[in-house]
């Protein structure tokens, strides 16, 4: 959840030229503003994968954990970019 909220609310203001530059190619403001999204949650899961995996390798992680826990991931991180997004668009400089 940190990692997806941080990449939209942090990163997008050193990257806000690069995605604006996006803008210059025939994508819409939806289309960058979901790419931004996808992203975020995308690195999202792969972060809360590889501390499952590292917990899993020590041991602290039971059967079910293995299966729920990217489900969850899955789901839950795409909300939490998004609303990163939001709050990101009515922050003032």
């Amino acid at each position: 959840m940190v990692t997806a909220t941080t990449k939209d609310v942090f990163g997008l203001y050193p990257n806000g030229c690069e995605t604006w530059d996006a803008l210059a190619t025939p994508l819409d403001i939806r289309d960058v503003v979901i790419g931004e999204a996808l992203w975020a949650s995308t690195k999202s899961v792969f972060s809360g994968a590889a501390i499952l995996i590292v917990a899993a390798a020590l041991g602290q992680c039971g059967r079910l954990d293995g299966v729920v826990d990217p489900a969850g991931d899955a789901i839950d991180r795409p909300c939490f970019a998004a609303m990163a997004l939001v709050v990101t668009a009515f922050a003032r400089n």
